[in-house]
């Protein structure tokens, strides 16, 4: 796959370049986005917010309701964004919802990274492959 064909399909996921670099716990870089979108039809972005009680669950529901597709997705690439009071807990009520959209067989990534913007608060990009 050339670099123009992955660059030019990338484009539209500028905002989940905040989710590359340093200081993740859990690092993601562009091999792994471009392993999602190798063999995909399409690809759609989504981003969910969640604060107080449940707030992974409800970062997990508006990252799937925004992704709007009614069928299972191939491959599924997540990232979570807490503050220093994120919980493995909170993760996995997000992962949760994640999982359940996709398929068995899914190919899913996942990242994590503490941000202290998002104390009290849990941030979920979200990349499903079709």
């Amino acid at each position: 796959m050339s670099n123009k064909y992955f660059n030019d399909r990338a484009y539209g996921f500028i905002p989940f370049l905040n989710c590359l670099g340093k200081g993740a716990l859990i690092s993601i870089n562009f091999d792994d986005i471009r392993t999602l979108m190798k063999d995909s039809n399409s690809i759609t972005y989504a981003i969910g917010l969640g604060d107080g009680e449940a707030k992974g669950s409800r970062a997990g529901e508006m990252a799937v309701r925004l992704l709007g597709s009614g069928e299972k997705y191939k491959g599924m690439l997540f990232y979570v964004t807490g503050g220093d009071d994120l919980s493995l807990y909170e993760v996995n009520e997000a992962a949760e919802q994640i999982y359940n959209i996709c398929e068995n067989d899914a190919d899913i990534i996942f990242g994590a990274k503490i941000d202290n913007n998002y104390r009290g608060k849990i941030r979920i990009d979200v990349l499903g492959a079709n």
